[in-house]
């Protein structure tokens, strides 16, 4: 509907409402007073009907005020001033100010933040001066008949129920019978429709639009402020046309009861078969876990970025949020995220994940869960080195070394793991038992923690050495290798980037990270914590296939793992708190990379 013809059929219902309550008042008269020429007959004329019917009670500008107070002057010198005389000249005083503010309103064109017109427009309402005539009025009679001034104030609060009120929104909105409550005023196919109405409605409500060509439910997607009351975007169940063939369209919208899960949002332009552009209704996080569904069953997609657009549509402008959802996948019968490329459909409805799992096989060991779900993610249980090496990565005091620490519950009595841990951590805060280096036997099964002190990237070529003799002896006679692990806690003391160690600590390193090269062949496995990724050898990092990686602001960081989780995710790092992570690589039970909430 256009802003002129919202008015038109505006203008229309006032012109009726005022119109009715002008018959109340002369009808209402003659009854009380025996007559319509009775001296106060005019003075409620002048000072309340003629200002409301030319002033518009609901939209007060300095001209309406203007119209209001030169009235009620009017209705002082048609009254009788000397009965409640106190009244009648507080009456005119304010309508004195109220006019010439007005007036300076006009001249001066000032802005409704300014004080003259700030005065006019609040004290200028028929309302406020009328009320002030009404009850001069009002005592007057009664002065000289009781009953008569009774009936009155019965007459005029009558008057101001009919003029004061807005009836429409009332009683007319509601009613289905009106079918110019809300207007179509274009339509995107296949399936959105664009509004304009006076009624409101909140983001993600639930509405039933019906016009005569027919009706569907929807969901309400968005709203624009204009001139001509607000438009909104409903995304239909239906297509378009089962409610309409054409734009300006009258329609009737009501909200209804939704038994079906709230929309997050809706799939919009930009949309791939791997991310959904999202028009988010309700207020997402970073990390948040939200759910598709079709045919083949849930898709599930979490919240990489959130910004504000400005939009135009329908000559309305408004600034509005917009979200980036990455598809992680959807869960097949072991409890695996399996990645499951689909285009969403147009405006497809986005939900918040239910959180109905698969529970997670017994291959794998639970370590969390998707953010905001209780689907677990896991790691394999039956770990071997052809899986390939973990980095576990982040800032000070966000989990690293409590997730670390929970790995060596994957050991079985058979396997060799061992923590080389300079800061007593896993000795003091996690209860390991420490060993010796010279005690440290790779032959048998168990987990240690070793503290060796000294000249760490020596020590750690000593030890790997030592580990991948044995590995290999067990390799060589034509057996499997047993399992063994090396978990480098901050493994930048261990293993560090040639320009933080000396000439000697590099040939160290790069002998140690000779041996990572070849570990896999002989079943020995790697663990690197680590705050950044620039102090510890690339050498070693990059041989790392699997990596769980918690908040961090290092730029460094961010621009290594980036190559690991895309730039999408890579945003996503800096908002983790902690005990978040990103995790990725074939070690979990997802294709892809995913933001987990790891149990403490």
């Amino acid at each position: 509907m256009s802003k002129n013809a919202i008015n038109l059929k505006y203008s229309r219902y006032r012109i009726l409402q005022f119109g009715v309550a002008e018959l109340v008042l002369f009808v209402g008269t003659y009854l009380i007073f025996g007559g319509i020429e009775h001296s106060i007959v005019w003075p409620l004329t002048i000072g309340l009907a003629i200002p409301t019917l030319f002033g518009e009670p609901f939209f007060t500008p300095p001209r309406a005020a203007l119209i209001t107070a030169v009235s009620q002057i009017g209705s002082y010198f048609a009254g009788n001033p000397s009965s409640q005389s106190g009244l009648w000249l507080l009456l005119l005083v304010a309508s004195g100010i109220v006019a010439v503010s007005a007036i300076t309103a006009i001249w001066k064109q000032q802005k409704a933040t300014e004080l003259f017109f700030w005065i006019a427009t609040r004290f200028g309402r028929p309302i406020v001066l009328g009320s002030i005539a009404a009850l001069a009025i009002v005592l007057h009679a009664s002065a000289d008949n009781q009953e008569q001034g009774a009936w009155l104030a019965i007459l005029l609060l009558a008057i101001y129920a009919l003029i004061f009120l807005d009836w429409s929104k009332l009683f007319l909105a509601p009613n289905k019978a009106s079918k110019e409550l809300a207007t179509i005023t274009s339509v995107v196919a296949p399936n959105q429709l664009q509004l304009s109405t006076f009624s409101t409605f909140s983001l993600g409500q639930r509405v039933e639009v019906e016009s005569s060509n027919g009706k569907s439910f929807g969901y309400v997607a968005e709203e624009l402020a204009s001139g001509a009351g607000s438009r909104y975007r409903v995304i239909l169940d239906n297509h378009w046309r089962s409610v309409s063939n054409d734009s300006e369209h009258p329609c009737v919208v009501t909200a209804v009861d939704d038994q079906n899960l709230a929309p997050m949002g809706f799939a919009i332009e930009g949309s791939t078969e791997s991310a959904i552009k999202l028009n988010p209704v309700s207020r997402l996080k970073i990390g948040q876990t939200l759910e598709t569904e079709d045919i083949e069953g849930k898709l599930f997609y979490q919240v990489a970025g959130l910004e504000l657009l400005e939009e135009t549509w329908a000559s309305s402008t408004a600034i509005v949020p917009r979200a980036k959802l990455i598809q992680i996948g959807a869960l097949n019968n072991q409890g695996r995220i399996v990645v499951r490329p689909e285009l969403p459909t147009p405006y497809q409805k986005v939900t918040v994940a239910s959180g109905t799992a698969v529970a997670i096989g017994a291959d794998f060991m639970r370590i969390g869960v998707l953010k905001g779900t209780n689907i677990p993610v896991g790691i394999k249980r039956a770990w071997q080195s052809s899986d390939g090496h973990l980095a576990v990565l982040g800032m000070s005091g966000m989990g690293k070394t409590t997730v670390a620490a929970k790995l060596a519950n994957l050991a079985t009595p058979e396997d060799r793991f061992v923590m080389l841990d300079e800061t007593s951590e896993y000795r003091t805060r996690l209860g390991h038992v420490p060993i010796a280096v010279a005690d440290l036997d790779w032959n048998v099964g168990g987990v240690s923690v070793c503290e060796p002190g000294g000249d760490l990237p020596a020590q750690c070529r000593s030890i790997v050495e030592a580990a991948m003799a044995a590995a290999h002896a067990e390799y060589a006679a034509g057996g499997n290798p047993r399992r063994r692990f090396i978990l480098l806690e901050e493994a930048h003391g261990w293993l560090p980037e040639w320009n933080f160690a000396t000439r000697e600590q590099a040939d160290q390193v790069n002998r140690t990270s000779r041996y990572i090269l070849q570990a896999r062949k002989f079943n020995l496995t790697f663990i690197m914590v680590s705050q950044r990724t620039a102090v510890i050898s690339k050498s070693a990092l990059s041989q790392c296939e699997n990596y769980i990686i918690l908040r961090t602001l290092d730029q460094t960081s961010l621009e290594y793992v980036e190559g690991i989780v895309g730039p999408h995710l890579k945003k996503v790092i800096p908002e983790l708190q902690r005990y978040e992570a990103i995790c990725a690589g074939p070690l979990f039970n997802s294709d892809s990379p995913v933001i987990v909430t790891l149990d403490p």
